[in-house]
């Protein structure tokens, strides 16, 4: 009986595992055309400079300041070029499943989700303020931690859309003694009283009217803090006023970790 318990467990977390792994690529698949866009225009700038470099080289014997104006456009070309290197890694990243316990910077994984949110938080006319902290580095799954700020922070841009000024998504990131303080800040519509304690449960939205929730994206979220960073995360709302989620994660040793999450 224990063996068949103990069976139907591992059948349960590879399940949700699936689930997990399925729900991040559909939400990277939502966010392709953003992703897409936001790689047009670095692209064109690498192309239009390199096409003015082409010309000034085609000169004879070209003056000094048209040697300065050809080395300004390859620095700008290069500027795009990287940034198109960084957008693609941070996409690469959070396509391949490369899970598993490493020292990572979470300065470093927040940065990347926003850059890959860049274009979906233009659309819906939000700015976000990033305030992190320095020298910190956190061991845990780098990939699971970018899917917490991913799916957090995609819900703080969707709550802040359709409004006629630009709405603040402010993400702070701190360390408390011995764990790392995440908090999300939206301004936007709020989330009612007796929603507060339904957020997590399963298939619960409230952008199932605009076709937008499947609903599950919270309580995977909450399921990655609590089982695999031992965390734990609170919600704080006001209706107009906006909405703050804040993630709690225990900062441990490698030996602190349970072997079979090595």
């Amino acid at each position: 009986m224990l063996e068949n318990r103990q069976a139907q467990k591992n059948e349960q977390a590879l399940k949700q595992e699936e689930i997990s792994q399925l729900y991040r690529l559909a939400e990277l698949g939502r966010l392709s055309s953003g992703i897409f866009h936001d790689l047009i225009n670095p692209l064109t700038a690498v192309s239009l400079n390199l096409e003015q470099i082409k010309k000034e080289a085609n000169g004879q014997n070209a003056p000094d300041e048209d040697i300065s104006r050809a080395k300004s456009y390859l620095d700008q070309a290069l500027l795009a070029a990287h940034k198109m290197e960084g957008l693609m890694t941070g996409v690469k990243k959070q396509i391949q499943k490369e899970g598993g316990i490493i020292a990572f910077d979470p300065n470093l994984e927040i940065r990347e989700i926003i850059q890959i949110l860049a274009y979906k938080a233009r659309r819906a006319n939000v700015r976000i303020e990033f305030m992190k902290t320095e020298n910190l580095i956190f061991t845990g799954d780098a990939v699971k931690f970018s899917q917490i700020i991913i799916n957090l922070l995609t819900n703080a841009i969707d709550a802040s859309e359709n409004r006629r000024q630009e709405q603040l998504v402010a993400i702070i990131l701190e360390r408390k003694n011995k764990e790392i303080i995440i908090t999300i800040q939206d301004q936007g519509i709020g989330i009612i009283p007796e929603n507060i304690n339904k957020i997590f449960e399963p298939y619960f939205s409230t952008k199932k009217k605009n076709n937008q929730g499947l609903g599950i994206g919270l309580t995977l979220t909450k399921n990655i803090i609590e089982k695999i960073f031992q965390g734990t995360i609170k919600v704080t709302s006001q209706v107009g006023v906006g909405t703050s989620f804040i993630v709690f994660l225990p900062i441990r040793n490698t030996s602190e970790i349970p072997q079979k999450m090595l």
